[in-house]
Parts: structure tokens; C-alpha cells; sequence
């Protein structure tokens, strides 16, 4: 069950492993920019994919 405030969603296994594999080949830059955690990348994913949508 995820902490207060957070929400579980489910995805097909190819868009996480994409995700993932996006994830660790930036692993280092993104480090850089303040993302800690593969959850936090799909985050800030998400939360861009809505800003592009919006506009």
C-alpha cells in the first residue's frame, strides 16, 4: 500500500522496462538535477507529459 499522499498505478511490463532502461542510462545526470528514485523520474515523466499535453 503506498505512503499518504501517493498512489499506485499499473503499466504494461514493456512501458516500465522502457522507463527503467531510460532511467538507468541517466541515472547520473538525473542525479544531478534532483531525481533520486526510478519513482521520482516516472514522476517527473508524468508531470512533463501534462505540461506538453496542456499547452
Amino acid at each position: 500500500m503506498p505512503r499518504k499522499g501517493f498512489r499506485s498505478i499499473t503499466v504494461r511490463e514493456e512501458i516500465y522496462n522502457e522507463l527503467m532502461h531510460q532511467y538507468e542510462a541517466n541515472r547520473e545526470q538525473l542525479l544531478r538535477q534532483g531525481v533520486t528514485s526510478f519513482s521520482g523520474y516516472v514522476t517527473r515523466f508524468l508531470y512533463e507529459a501534462l505540461e506538453q499535453d496542456t499547452r
